[in-house]
């Protein structure tokens, strides 16, 4: 198993635990939204960064351009508030689409 996914699992495992744990310490305290908002897009921004890094690769060396058409692909359904089984089908389809082609 590659230290990627060793650290996908790592961050998914912290994630769970900040969110369980939360509730506990502070059941009677309410977080304001603002900062609730900031907690639940750390995690996501974490995996975001592992993504883009295996992407890339070291340097750049592994830069794959039907990968990056993907995950634009994935970024644009996103932001027309599509779901999140859509994103994944269609940035897949854009990379087999684009693979097909070349």
């Amino acid at each position: 198993m590659s230290s990627l996914w060793i650290g996908v699992g790592a961050l998914a495992l912290m994630n769970f635990s900040f969110k369980a744990i939360g509730p506990v310490l502070f059941a009677r305290w309410e977080i304001p939204a603002k900062t609730a908002s900031v907690i639940n897009a750390a995690g996501q921004c974490l995996l975001v960064s592992l993504v883009v890094v295996a992407v890339i690769g070291e340097e750049g060396a592994d830069l794959d351009k039907t990968v990056l058409a993907g995950l634009a692909s994935g970024v644009v359904l996103r932001l027309m508030k599509q779901h999140d089984l859509v994103c994944v089908v269609g940035a897949m389809a854009t990379v087999a689409l684009m693979r097909a082609l070349m």
